[in-house]
């Protein structure tokens, strides 16, 4: 997921809408085994520590230039799908 904030749509957000994402991620991680990550783009402060609430410390980027993104999330990815290999056993 990119994102340039926090949960909020027509009737989707606040805390509710944090709650849930939350178990969404919660939920495909342990229960269907996929991983999930954010790349948050702009964000600062609060909004920090929401996402990180949210995803995890290890599963959320923060991308303050636009530009400086694209490279930022390959590398994240990269090293993400290593990981993941090497949680299921994967040969190289």
């Amino acid at each position: 997921m990119i994102a340039d904030g926090l949960p909020a749509g027509h009737g989707y957000g606040g805390e509710s809408a944090a709650i849930h994402v939350t178990s969404v991620c919660k939920f495909t991680r342990e229960r269907l085994k996929i991983g999930t990550y954010a790349f948050a783009v702009g964000t600062h402060g609060h909004q920090q520590a929401k996402f990180r609430q949210q995803y995890g410390d290890k599963h959320v980027v923060f991308v303050d230039n636009v530009r400086k993104c694209l490279p930022q999330i390959v590398r994240f990815l990269r090293n993400a799908l290593q990981q993941e290999r090497k949680l299921v056993g994967a040969a190289d």
